[in-house]
């Protein structure tokens, strides 16, 4: 999937949304009876549940809603607002617009506009931000101020809150987007950058408050004196290799896997910088060869790991490895699996467009968009919650597999106060709280809503967040442009 740009083709969107304008009326007789299209009806749903959000209670009761082509001498009109503010609220819609055919956002950003006028009493206001951009959706102009446009690649959907609030509160604050700075104390760490294999690939803290850092080529640890100092045979009897999957075992012990001249190596972390070397491809011949990408140990501390050519390989009790791959099993081919331990010695696998189930019995329960409520997409990222639970992404999407009821369910996204952000990790803080990173930033699961774009907004140059973790301390630590450290 694409990675959009936060900055429209102007002329493009021009093109795209023509010449639609904003109109609005106060001459009509009244009527007190509910009349909403099942087409409009989601957007009253969500028109409700975002003035809730913010502590607006709205009655709708008599909202009479009317689609269909407008008048003449309401050519360039994609709607219009009667009465607003009396006895019956009445919209008309013209969807025959090319606005109704220009994406969700755009459909929600014409008809709020409409509902502030008939529901808020708002009337038009073409006032613009320091950075230029209109300051509200009440504006004369046409439509598509946190569009989302996949055939443009522009993704201005980050802006959505801000100009929902602006819409619910005219004096809500100019947003952070106006500025390329962050609002929040961040640390810097350049010499981790997106440049080649420098790129940090996983945050971890072990049972003992040890803070780490992997990346392809190298481990790290944040010491004492709150540096962060590579670990390998200058100063500890750990050898340094590509791949650098981490794990802690039920115990809080770290465990390392990375290999060296073709050959896998599994260490274990002792204290301080002393590791055992516990597994060794080239005296374990049962250990694959292939590069490990992921390590993970179920509650019945039993070592998983998969490899980079779609194998899982499990441990046993005398030391060797189960192995399974599309040869031997029903797993499908071709994919790089992610691990998640469930909380009953299961363990929960993402292979490819697949979410795949082992009790604990290496009977694997495989499920698809063919079999289940899944997206026919890659699933990219997995993590399991207190009640054993899992949860999945897939590009803008998040899904919850309820154990319980062996059933998936796709959240909401715009509901959740997340449209349309491409997805690239999901991690638990020290709270218990869901962070997301995406490629616009990052966002927090708070109850059933995601914090606001601005909440955690680190600035222009690093909007594409991917890699994400938490120190002992509750730190946030976020690979973007650079590694970037900050409390929240």
């Amino acid at each position: 999937m694409k990675n959009f740009s936060p900055i429209v083709n102007k002329i493009a969107l021009s093109i795209a949304l023509a010449l639609t304008t904003f109109s609005c009326d106060t001459d009509t007789d009244p009527i007190d009876v509910y009349q909403v299209p099942a087409a409009i009806e989601p957007f009253v749903e969500r028109f409700v549940q975002e003035a809730a959000a913010r502590g607006i209670s709205l009655n709708v009761t008599n909202l009479v809603v009317e689609i269909g082509l407008l008048t003449d001498e309401d050519e360039d009109v994609a709607g219009t607002c009667t009465n607003g503010g009396l006895t019956t609220p009445l919209i008309r819609l013209d969807t025959t617009k090319n606005w109704w055919s220009n994406g969700d956002m755009i459909r929600e950003e014409v008809i709020f506009h409409e509902f502030g006028h008939c529901l808020l009493g708002r009337p038009h206001q073409d006032d613009v931000l320091p950075n230029g951009d209109f300051a509200s959706i009440m504006r004369t102009k046409s439509p598509g101020l946190y569009a989302f446009y996949e055939f443009l690649d522009v993704n201005l959907s980050y802006k959505r809150d801000y100009y929902l609030s602006e819409l619910f509160d005219e004096f809500t604050d100019p947003p952070c987007w106006i500025d390329e700075s962050s609002a929040l104390s961040l640390d810097f760490f350049p010499e981790f950058n997106t440049d080649g294999f420098n790129t940090p690939r996983q945050f971890l803290a072990d049972g003992q408050d040890v803070f780490w850092i992997s990346t392809f080529q190298n481990l790290f640890i944040l010491n004492s004196s709150e540096v962060i100092q590579a670990v390998n045979n200058t100063n500890s009897n750990f050898q340094a290799g590509f791949g650098n999957a981490l794990a802690v075992d039920q115990n809080g012990a770290l465990w390392v896997a990375n290999n060296i001249e073709g050959q896998n190596y599994i260490w274990k972390h002792d204290g301080a910088l002393s590791f055992t070397l516990v597994y060794q491809s080239e005296q374990n011949p049962t250990l694959p060869n292939i590069n490990i990408s992921a390590l993970s140990f179920d509650t019945n501390n039993r070592l998983w790991l998969a490899t980079f050519q779609g194998e899982l390989a499990i441990e046993k009790s005398d030391g060797t490895f189960e192995v399974f791959n599309e040869n031997n099993s029903d797993l499908p081919a071709g994919s790089v699996p992610k691990l998640a331990p469930g909380t009953a010695g299961n363990m929960f696998i993402l292979l490819g467009k697949s979410f795949i189930l082992d009790p604990g019995d290496h009977q694997f329960q495989i499920f698809n968009f063919e079999n289940a409520s899944l997206p026919n997409q890659t699933l990219t990222n997995i993590v399991t919650d207190q009640q054993g639970n899992a949860w999945i992404s897939s590009d803008y999407q998040l899904l919850r597999y309820k154990i319980a009821g062996n059933q998936f369910e796709a959240l909401d996204m715009i509901d959740f106060n997340m449209p349309y952000s491409n997805i690239t990790e999901l991690v638990w803080d020290t709270e218990g709280n869901l962070w997301v990173a995406t490629r616009l930033g990052l966002r927090k699961l708070i109850g059933e809503r995601f914090s606001d774009f601005c909440s955690y907004h680190l600035g222009f140059d690093h909007w594409d967040t991917s890699t994400l973790g938490f120190d002992p301390q509750g730190r946030v630590w976020v690979s973007a442009k650079e590694l970037i450290r900050f409390t929240q």
